[in-house]
């Protein structure tokens, strides 16, 4: 009998996606992850088709990464974002895609927006000193989730 593939329920495949339980449960149908239904309301993810949506958001967001850093950048970025091709720095524009909010060395807060200096204008509560952007489109949630996973910003949910 051939290998049956690990089935993992939906707390499972959270925490082999990094991603905050509740956050997956929510949005697995939008982001397009396979699973199974058992029956009624029971459903389970294949762990090999995890990795091969993982593999694609990995491949989707380093799409953005080049080998020299960004022209127009006013100061050295934060080292965690110094190799995102497309990085500015300043205040953003009103456009459309996923921003940094910086403070001092660190990224403390990823979010994504249609227009991102409105948006930049709403964080007053947030303790930042600069913002730095790159322009996405209909992918910037799946970006902007990506690195809110790699770089744990405090201010984006304590997600651990």
């Amino acid at each position: 009998m051939a290998d049956e593939p690990k089935l993992l329920t939906i707390g499972e495949a959270a925490r082999k996606t990094k991603i905050p339980r509740d956050t997956f449960a929510l949005n697995y149908k939008r982001w397009g992850i396979s699973y199974i239904r058992i029956t009624g309301r029971v459903i389970r993810f294949r762990d090999c088709d995890l990795d091969m949506w993982l593999e694609d958001r990995e491949k989707m967001a380093t799409k953005y990464v080049e080998e020299e850093r960004a022209d127009g950048l006013l100061s050295p970025p934060p080292k965690e974002l110094s190799q995102l091709q497309g990085l500015i720095e300043h205040r953003p524009e009103k456009c459309c895609g996923v921003y940094f909010l910086v403070r001092d060395d660190k990224t403390v807060y990823v979010g994504e927006s249609v227009s991102i200096l409105s948006r930049v204008n709403q964080h007053r509560d947030k303790d930042f000193n600069r913002v730095f952007y790159i322009q996405a489109g209909e992918d910037r949630h799946d970006i902007e989730e990506y690195f809110i996973g790699k770089l744990k910003p405090e201010y984006n949910g304590g997600i651990q």
